[in-house]
């Protein structure tokens, strides 16, 4: 059962996420009070996740940091990357190729624990932006020209993802 708008503030992290999942099991088109609860839902876990941090506080989409492996694609090449974080929108990655910031590449989630999801979430990404990282490159991907299908599919790695993550410490 999800919480009264006005309760969001008080909603533990753990049920922020439950409220969060529960909007993605929905099947009936969102109504504008649906749409209001889950934008203050997203705003309140993208504070707690951000921490006083105002360049990710700014974010459109909640991002979560995570621990997944993905393949971006050189031509025909794969290049295996590590997912730093994710959201709806974008991914930061980890890797041992510098794409030139500005291109468009093709980006595959490898997910372990979702049977349910046969097909591994791929998508376009366009370069925002490159820099070294130690031995490798760090890169992060704007996801270019997303269907609702995408977004679905990223919003449940996403929620899938904040399951996994320890309560952080409320501020």
């Amino acid at each position: 059962m999800m919480a009264a708008m006005g309760a969001v503030d008080e909603l533990t992290f753990e049920e922020l996420v439950e409220t969060l999942a529960a909007f993605e099991q929905e099947n009936e088109p969102s109504d504008v009070d649906r749409a209001i609860h889950r934008g203050a839902v997203e705003r309140r876990l993208m504070a707690i996740l951000s921490a006083g941090n105002r360049d990710a506080e700014r974010r459109e989409f909640v991002r979560v940091p995570g621990e997944l492996t993905a393949r971006i694609y050189r031509n025909d090449e794969a290049v295996i990357a590590r997912v730093r974080d994710l959201g709806e929108g974008g991914v930061r990655l980890t890797s041992a190729w510098a794409p030139a910031q500005g291109s468009v590449i093709e980006i595959e989630l490898i997910l372990k624990s979702k049977p349910a999801m046969l097909h591994p979430p791929r998508a376009q990404g366009q370069v925002a932006w490159v820099r070294p990282f130690g031995e490798e490159y760090e890169l992060g991907l704007a996801f270019h020209a997303h269907d609702d299908g995408h977004r679905r599919r990223m919003r449940r790695v996403v929620v899938e993802l904040l399951r996994r993550l320890p309560p952080p410490g409320l501020h």
